[in-house]
């Protein structure tokens, strides 16, 4: 049995406070990452009617990956400042913590705006996680 006598016979990741991962295992993880990005799917339709609504329809799946692509099209639908702006959640099938950070979000923006942020539509998990977590109070979930 071998004694260390000090810090140059601990391997540097030990050191540095991180364990050292086997090949396998980070390529493993890698795959798992690509496969979230990539069979998860998400799509925003913005629609303006020009008299001071905007409506946001959002479809799939609203998590970390994809969240940004909810918070570019809240900013571009306040760009105008409508008077009201209505998130359609009927065709969304799941929501994150970072799904509902950008709701959070949007309802500052609006509130900082003089927009009436409306959202409705949701239902089964997406509609739970909303009512769980308080979310739905603070942007004011319609049926």
């Amino acid at each position: 049995m071998r004694v260390s006598e000090g810090p140059d016979d601990i391997a540097p990741t030990a050191r540095a406070g991180r364990r050292a991962r086997p090949a396998a295992a980070a390529s493993s993880a890698t795959l798992l990452a690509d496969s979230m990005t990539t069979s998860k799917t998400f799509d925003v339709s913005f629609h303006g009617d020009g008299n001071g609504q905007a409506r946001l329809v959002l479809q799939g799946e609203l998590y970390l990956a994809t969240a940004p692509v909810l918070a570019v099209n809240v900013i571009r639908a306040c760009t105008n400042k409508p008077a009201e702006i209505l998130i359609d959640l009927s065709a969304l099938d799941y929501c994150d913590s970072s799904g509902l950070r950008e709701f959070i979000r949007a309802a500052k923006l609006c509130a900082g705006n003089g927009t009436k942020l409306r959202v409705g539509g949701a239902r089964g998990r997406v509609r739970r996680v909303f009512e769980l977590t308080g979310i739905a109070d603070v942007v004011g979930l319609e049926p």
